[in-house]
């Protein structure tokens, strides 16, 4: 009673209100309204009431507040969409493209933002640009028959409380305990499969580790020993590692005897000339070879051209890539279509 009594003084005086007026744990023989949600300004409650969620033994109590905050807008990503591509069709319809005309700029930047419009013209026929509206959180290890039993455990628990049928609880229980088993044995069997398949993937393979671990982000070290010294302040800690970064090298260096003392350098220091640099011409079949290396994972850039249709035209582009290239080089100028980037900003 004591408490029932500074409750009561508690919300007489802030002015609170209670809002909920339903049961919110509700079980085969009793129905009771335990969870409580007070409010001092019902002008601004739009709805309020339970949800009957299959989280706990107690329902979620909600409101809805007019606030006047907008709405953010949906996560949308664009991607190119291979589900037509086909390659023979895309390099027989690159090699028809008339390159020749970026000989004709002068403007190193004029060239290659020409090459891009041309190459992606032809690109966009073959594999289009589309967007998706992201929604909710992927879930890859869930199946249809799982997906289908949480269905019915919940279509279960809402005609249990609503009814208090002794069969709809009788299946809510038998369902429940069914979708717990078998979502840790999804889970193992997903993620086991994911390890095995990526074990020569260290890149994938560390990201399935942490999707495992929930571990979002990478934490700093909080304390670090350096000369017998131990250093707890970040910046302490910062100084202590680019001493040790920077010197490794020469102490390393200190250490290695040298295997051939008596060995007389093939390139006599007299042979260099001080500040002289001179880049060489690129060949195409260095180019070339770099096309037909590149990871076709890895993320597109602004100008929105994969690292798989490159790969793929390799044998058309290399020579028209080469030249441009080079005027790059001869003409001391970063072409600035290169040089875009997008810059994200995550706050911790």
């Amino acid at each position: 009673m004591a408490l029932k009594r500074k409750l009561l003084s508690f919300t007489s005086m802030y002015n609170l209100e209670q809002l909920i007026d339903k049961p919110t744990r509700i079980t085969e023989n009793s129905s009771t309204l335990i969870d409580l949600l007070f409010a001092n300004n019902n002008h601004r409650i739009v709805s309020s009431g339970v949800l009957h969620v299959n989280l706990s033994d107690h329902s979620l109590i909600y409101c809805v507040v007019k606030v006047g905050v907008r709405r953010a807008p949906g996560r949308v990503i664009e991607y190119r969409s291979y589900k037509t591509y086909s390659k023979p069709s895309f390099l027989a319809d690159l090699v028809h493209v008339n390159f020749d005309l970026i000989d004709e700029e002068q403007d190193i930047n004029v060239a290659v933002s020409k090459w891009n419009d041309l190459f992606t013209n032809v690109a966009n026929l073959h594999a289009p640009i589309k967007k998706l509206r992201t929604k909710g959180i992927q879930t890859p290890w869930l199946t249809t028959d799982l997906s289908n039993a949480m269905q019915d455990r919940d279509y279960h628990h809402r005609k249990a409380v609503k009814s208090n049928s002794p069969f709809h609880w009788m299946m809510y229980k038998k369902i429940k305990s069914y979708v717990n088993i078998n979502v840790k044995k999804c889970k193992a069997e997903y993620y086991s499969n994911l390890i095995n398949t990526n074990k020569g993937n260290t890149s994938a393979l560390w990201k399935t580790l942490n999707d495992i671990s929930s571990r979002k982000s990478h934490c700093s070290p909080s304390c670090i020993e350096a000369n017998g010294v131990s250093h707890t302040d970040p910046k302490s800690i910062a100084e202590s590692l680019n001493d040790h970064f920077s010197s490794i090298g020469s102490k390393l260096a200190s250490k290695i005897r040298n295997l051939y003392p008596n060995r007389i350098s093939i390139k006599q220091p007299s042979q260099f000339r001080e500040n002289e640099f001179v880049f060489q011409p690129i060949e195409e079949s260095y180019v070339y070879g770099v096309l037909n290396n590149l990871k076709t994972n890895k993320a597109v850039g602004l100008d929105k051209i994969s690292a798989r249709l490159l790969k793929d035209s390799s044998s058309v582009v290399t020579p028209i890539l080469t030249k441009l290239f080079n005027r790059s080089l001869t003409s001391s100028t970063f072409p600035s279509t290169w040089k875009s980037g997008k810059q994200f900003t995550y706050h911790s």
